[in-house]
Formats: structure tokens, sequence, C-alpha cells
């Protein structure tokens, strides 16, 4: 493989780690809050059933 092709295919998967990271960084935070959402929607839900239930 030339170095020219070498460089390219470095470039590209570099340009790609920095587009996945960038992305993960966005994602990771977005889901954490949906799942503390669900999680206190459910034990809200689950504690109420209880007081109910007693």
């Amino acid at each position: 493989m030339s170095t020219e092709v070498q460089t390219a295919i470095q470039s590209s998967f570099t340009q790609v780690k920095t587009d996945v990271l960038a992305l993960v960084a966005i994602a990771v935070p977005a889901a954490l809050a949906i799942v503390a959402v669900k999680m206190s929607i459910t034990m809200g839900v689950s504690f109420f059933k209880s007081i109910a239930s007693a």
C-alpha cells in the first residue's frame, strides 16, 4: 500500500472515531435522563400502589 493510501485510511478512521465519540457524548446524557424518568415513574406508581393496598 502506498503512503498516501495509508494516510487517507488513517485520517478517515480518526475522523470516524471523533464523530462516534461526539455522538456518544450527546446520546448518553439524553439516555440517562430518559432512564431516570422511567425509573421514577415506575417507583412512584409502585409506591402509590403499596399505599392504596395497605
